[in-house]
């Protein structure tokens, strides 16, 4: 076996005689002692004189001279064409004595075990030492490790080292590289990457120079690296990016201009519980004890920016809706592959109508990015082993995903085990059991805290982890599920409930859903029959694993939703299973990919339908319903200075109308529910002043003569921006009632319909 050695030096004649009788008695104790060594020398520092004289000496020696600097890239691309054609690998290091030559043997070895294309000597894997690097260096070594980690899907962790060994067979497939300065060395990792290649790691002890001086200067790298992430940018990348821009795009059309929520009452909770957190009153959950207050947490800063407005509180589920697809992408690169990920991207980027209720301050974008995050590190921890960060970052995203809702257990639990299932050598390591637990605690800490106070309220007071009733029921959840939750996530046509007059795009609706909801069932199919597929490529990972997981994450979802009380509530409930949604854009992008190889025009027709029907199903701002809700905002905020004006500091009605003034009005106002049941926050029994001038408000003028007709109640009834009826009593009425009285006369009281 002959190995080669090729060093680029430029002006090192500090270095370069102890490198080179230490790296020549090293390659010259290798069994055989066949060798030689490379030298390729810039400069005129006298360092291409030392390496003359050297050469009479030690045989072995090769100097390749050039007086002007062409760069770390051109210079080794030199070096390597000069390799001698016998040579079987060769290895290559700094010439600045940051790499010891004595750890050649280790590494050879270690390449030999591998069956490794390339072994680097790597800094940052277990058992690695690095001496005297300086901070600006090590930042932008480990920016650009992560970056280019992410967006080329290089998994070596230490992409900039020059200490490596390379088959000579593969270096020969790697000469298409462009970059000739000190990014060529990633730049090669990602060529290997895409030829498919195996890439392999060994510990080093990296010492930085001691004589001389670097060569590398922070602009200079930067260019260096600015330069491989614009060369080595292909369509496929400028695809994503795109997609990431519209779906960035489509959510804040949904959000902005701001308006009236459409389930406005509950969609103000969060911001009520951020109110509390100002207050110095630290809160755990904002809707009882199923949802944590994590959006509300994040809402505070948006308060600095926007003021306490509705604008304000849509800044936190816009920042978790787009990280969402960013590790949505991750996520599926992961299980199927850079093409099949971009396509789901596509349906995630511009998602199923049900799916983009999740602009609303409700919770629930949390709870789906905490979701989706958990399944990417399981799958990168299933792919790539155990790494201390991505231990850490599951461990946290399960325990952030517990916090936020147990519903986020229908993910991780299924990903947890087939994590296992996969990789059963990472429960061999130590660090994995340390740092996956350590994240897990801090991220659910509130959680753990508020359950060792109160113990195990999280699953009393829960109707999720509670069994439905009984068979009967279970039989009723399955039916419910298929007839109605999974079909609303995927082709609900009107998943805002805007009045049929007022919804234009009914018939392109109509006409598409049918072969909308025909791709979905063609997606599942390709789902079942990636089972059987083998990797197409050598560069694309097998579709079977991540198939496996997400079939087995929409079954935990269903049987979750089939066996618990969640699934015997009615109505617009699809949120209780929407993480299927993720399952759906993703075999959409399996689907669209493979037929993408056969036939293009049937991957296009599939997915225009699908992305027709989402597009048409919009609350777009300049749809009539949109403008009805903006217009209903501006009459919000009119009788919040209405009732101000005329000294009232409480109103009773129903939870849908009164409730959002507690917000609107930062909670001078108090909304009371005359349905106890709804006053989340119980403010109704806080209200222990009978003198506090009160009134009733409805939307309908009907209701409050329902209600005076029942009780009696004097006093006079006033219109408000010709939308709100307000019944203001008389003083000697308002002394007769005090609070609960009038609650428990208004709950006897003839009921309001739903929405009034």
């Amino acid at each position: 076996m002959k190995v080669s050695a090729v060093v680029a030096a430029y002006d090192e004649r500090e270095n370069v005689e102890e490198l080179s009788r230490r790296l020549h008695r090293v390659l010259a104790g290798l069994p055989g002692g066949d060798f030689e060594m490379v030298f390729v020398v810039e400069g005129r520092d006298g360092t291409r004189e030392i390496l003359e004289r050297l050469g009479n000496e030690l045989p072995g020696i090769r100097v390749l001279y050039s007086e002007g600097r062409s760069g770390l890239g051109a210079a080794f691309r030199r070096g390597f064409a000069a390799v001698s054609p016998e040579a079987d690998l060769v290895v290559t290091m700094d010439a600045d004595l940051n790499h010891r030559p004595e750890e050649i043997p280790a590494l050879l070895a270690e390449r030999a075990r591998a069956q490794a294309d390339i072994l680097i000597g790597s800094r940052f894997v277990e058992g690695a030492r690095s001496e005297g690097i300086p901070l600006w260096k090590r930042g932008i070594s480990g920016l650009m490790n992560k970056i280019i980690g992410t967006l080329f899907d290089v998994e070596a962790l230490d992409k900039s080292s020059g200490f490596r060994v390379y088959r000579v067979d593969a270096l020969r497939r790697l000469t298409d590289y462009r970059n000739n300065d000190f990014a060529f060395l990633p730049e090669i990792l990602i060529r290997a990457t895409q030829l498919g290649l195996r890439v392999a790691e060994a510990p080093i002890h990296f010492t930085f120079r001691t004589h001389g001086e670097s060569k590398m200067s922070i602009p200079q790298t930067s260019r260096s690296y600015l330069a491989l992430l614009r060369t080595r940018f292909d369509g496929l990348s400028a695809a994503v990016l795109l997609l990431l821009a519209v779906g960035t795009g489509l959510r804040l059309l949904f959000a902005f201009p701001t308006h009236k929520f459409p389930p406005d009452a509950d969609a103000l909770l969060s911001g009520l519980r951020a109110l509390d957190i100002l207050a110095g009153k630290p809160r755990v959950f904002y809707s009882y004890l199923r949802i944590g207050a994590l959006e509300s947490y994040m809402h505070i800063p948006a308060f600095g920016l926007f003021g306490f407005t509705r604008t304000a509180l849509s800044i936190a589920p816009l920042f978790s809706g787009v990280a969402t697809l960013f590790f949505f992408f991750f996520f599926v690169r992961e299980i199927f592959g850079r093409r099949a990920a971009a396509f789901a991207l596509l349906f995630l980027a511009v998602p199923s109508p049900a799916y983009s209720w999740l602009y609303l301050p409700n919770g629930y974008a949390e709870t789906m990015l905490l979701c989706v995050t958990t399944l990417y590190f399981a799958a990168r921890t299933a792919r790539t082993g155990h790494r201390d960060w991505t231990s850490f970052a599951l461990g946290l995203s399960v325990g952030l995903g517990l916090w936020q809702s147990i519903q986020t257990l229908t993910c991780a639990a299924p990903a947890l085990v087939w994590l296992v299932a996969r990789r059963p050598d990472v429960l061999r390591r130590a660090r994995f059991w340390l740092l996956v637990p350590a994240g897990f605690v801090l991220g659910a800490a509130p959680w753990i805290l508020y359950n060792v106070l109160h113990p195990w309220a999280t699953f009393h007071d829960n109707f999720t982890v509670r069994p439905a009733g009984s068979a009967r029921d279970i039989l009723s959840n399955a039916l419910y599920l298929f007839q109605y939750e999974l079909p609303e996530i995927v082709v609900e046509p009107n998943p805002f409930h805007m009045p049929p007059a007022w919804d234009r795009a009914a018939p392109v609706k109509a006409i598409l859903r049918v072969p909308a909801a025909a791709a979905y069932a063609a997606a599942l199919l390709a789902l079942l029959l990636a089972l059987r597929r083998r990797r197409a490529v050598s560069t694309q990972p097998s579709a079977r694993g991540g198939v496996v997981l997400l079939l087995s994450v929409a079954a935990t979802i269903m049987v979750v939703y089939v066996l618990s009380e969640a699934g015997e509530t009615r109505g617009i409930t699809e949120r209780y299973v929407l993480p299927v949604s993720f399952v759906a854009a993703a075999a959409l992008g399996l689907l669209i990919d493979s037929l993408w190889q056969r036939r293009r025009s049937l991957a296009v027709a599939a997915a225009v339908a699908v992305l027709i029907f989402n597009l048409s199903s919009y609350l777009w701002p300049w749809t009539a319903f949109r403008r009805h809700l903006r217009d209903l905002d501006r009459s919000d905020r009119a009788l919040v200075d209405y009732l101000e004006a005329k000294g009232i500091s409480w109103i009773c009605g129903n939870y849908w109308v009164v409730y959002p003034f507690n917000w609107l009005s930062l909670r001078r106002l108090t909304g009371v529910p005359f349905q106890r049941d709804h006053d989340h926050y119980a403010y109704g029994s806080a209200l222990s002043n009978t003198d506090s001038k009160w009134a009733l408000v409805a939307v309908d003028p009907n209701t409050i003569r329902r209600w005076r007709g029942n009780l009696p109640l004097e006093g006079k009834v006033e219109t408000v921006e010709k939308r709100f009826s307000v019944f203001i009593p008389s003083d000697r009425e308002r002394a007769r009632w005090n609070t609960g009285a009038l609650l428990d006369a208004l709950q006897a009281a003839v009921p309001v319909p739903a929405g009034h």
